[in-house]
């Protein structure tokens, strides 16, 4: 029975060709000791930039602990002998009407916000009709109304609608404000939402506003996540 042979190795690369040299570990460690100093440099920037950030932190918590009598004696900076937690039950009594008023604004104006601006960035970007581009820039132009100029005519506004020192007005005014950005946002998401979704709905037999919330608005997670931190920050 004949063995099998089997053919030697070829040399692609020619017979005067060989294998390239392995960098040394002297040349290997070279761009590393040669970034030693940038290295050194840069944590050192680092380092002082977070000591300035976390200093006035310190500060603050070690001034939470103390007594007022034991700041004006001892300093700010000195350790505290004996730990007052009385001082944070006193800051959130004087805390919470600020923070309940925040919050029965914030959060009514941000879910407005985010209705409001995504049935008119539907009806901008889906919908057509004349004049909708128009109104498109209409509202986006609004946005760069500088603050102060609005100050007279809302408060007048406001003033003679009778909502002038009142929760819904102040409602009004926060989700009023950040509509131009967040229908410039919203439009440009329902642009991207394929076409053939709405068209397979509508063939099932939805109407506009079914395509809305069930086909549309589903896509949107994203953008009205931006919507509402730009409404909870401005």
């Amino acid at each position: 029975m004949a063995s099998i042979q089997t053919p030697a190795p070829v040399n692609v690369d020619g017979p005067d060709s060989s294998p390239s040299p392995r960098p040394s570990s002297e040349q290997s460690d070279l761009p590393r000791n040669y970034d030693l100093p940038l290295n050194i440099v840069r944590y050192g920037i680092l380092v002082v930039l977070a000591t300035i950030f976390f200093v006035p932190i310190v500060g603050t918590l070690l001034t939470s602990v103390r007594t007022m009598e034991d700041i004006s004696v001892n300093g700010g900076w000195s350790i505290p002998k004996a730990f007052e937690f009385g001082n944070f039950s006193e800051a959130g009594g004087r805390i919470w009407p600020s923070f309940k008023a925040s919050a029965i604004t914030t959060i009514p104006a941000v879910i407005g916000a985010c209705f409001f601006a995504a049935m008119a960035s539907y009806s901008l970007s889906q919908l057509r009709f004349k004049g909708r581009k128009f109104v498109f820039l209409a509202i986006v132009a609004g946005g760069f109304i500088p603050v102060h100029i609005q100050l007279i005519p809302v408060f007048k506004i406001m003033n003679a609608i009778g909502l002038y020192d009142s929760y819904f007005g102040l409602i009004l005014v926060h989700m009023m404000r950040q509509m131009s950005i967040s229908v410039l946002i919203l439009t440009n998401f329902f642009n991207a939402v394929p076409k053939d979704l709405r068209e397979a709905a509508r063939m099932d037999g939805a109407g506009p506003v079914a395509i809305f919330f069930y086909i549309t608005l589903p896509h949107l997670k994203r953008a009205i996540s931006v919507v509402v931190m730009i409404e909870m920050i401005f």
